[in-house]
């Protein structure tokens, strides 16, 4: 794909002021309020599942010894692949999530910044490449690194964050909803929520939402018991449809955790 492609997906990404928000859905604690934009984005890509699924891109660990918080990600087709920041790779030496949201284009090979979301193992299970997930970081814990992150790349120019807030702070959820993981891995958290999960994906369905005449929904502000818990769009509303099952899990486990004492009204 032709380098002017990134120079586009650059100013669609930061043009996404634009929005337009609609009519809320909300069940028990969490809210979700649809954002629309009026023309659908001129920038394509896949999505990391996307391109795993078709062979065009690899995760791998850095050399043979590996590095805990930098994984290894080649583009072996010729279409730009966006991998989003909290999105977590199941695999290779230890599960990590994404540190930031990375588009690399085609043919390219980048070493990408991540933390580890599996405190307890460190050694390969199968195969040595990284998988895609439907259950990304915490929202509440995907905030703070994102802040860990902005910080160190204004002080240090590194895209990193504190791995042991991290890990406590995962702890931290699978003690609170009384969740075993031999190697306090994130993934067996989402695991043992699952049921309740997909209920809350049922819920928030994306065929629930209106979307007024010549509008494209391409992101949403969640709220839990109220209270704006983060916002997330996509220059695509192809992209925001593909990514909405890793986006309901994430908040969603939070209003899990929050419990019904949470619960608000839609007004």
């Amino acid at each position: 794909m032709k380098e002017d492609a990134i120079s586009t997906a650059r100013e669609e990404f930061a043009g996404e002021a634009r929005l337009r928000p609609g009519k809320a859905i909300v069940k028990g604690p969490l809210g979700v309020c649809p954002l629309y934009r009026r023309a659908d984005g001129r920038a394509t890509y896949l999505t990391y599942a996307q391109a795993l699924d078709a062979g065009a891109v690899a995760v791998r660990e850095l050399g043979d010894a590996g590095s805990v918080p930098e994984l290894v990600l080649e583009n072996k087709g010729d279409e730009l692949v966006l991998i989003l920041d909290g999105e977590q790779l199941i695999g290779a030496r230890q599960n990590r999530v994404m540190n930031t949201t990375v588009l690399i284009g085609a043919a390219g090979k980048v070493v990408i910044p991540v933390s580890c979301v599996e405190q307890g193992r460190w050694h390969y299970e199968g195969t040595h490449e990284m998988r895609s997930s439907a259950a990304p970081l915490y929202a509440r814990t995907r905030a703070m690194k994102s802040q860990q992150v902005l910080e160190r790349l204004q002080t240090h120019n590194e895209y990193t964050a504190d791995q042991h807030a991290i890990w406590e702070s995962i702890s931290t959820n699978l003690a609170e909803d009384a969740v075993y993981s031999p190697t306090s891995a994130m993934k067996d958290h989402f695991t043992s929520r699952r049921d309740g999960l997909a209920k809350y994906l049922d819920a928030f369905s994306l065929d629930r939402f209106e979307v007024p005449d010549g509008l494209f929904m391409v992101g949403a502000v969640f709220t839990l018991s109220g209270k704006i818990l983060g916002m997330d769009s996509f220059n695509l509303a192809s992209t925001l449809s593909r990514q909405w099952e890793q986006l309901i899990n994430s908040y969603g486990i939070e209003a899990a955790l929050a419990g019904d004492g949470g619960s608000v009204d839609p007004g």
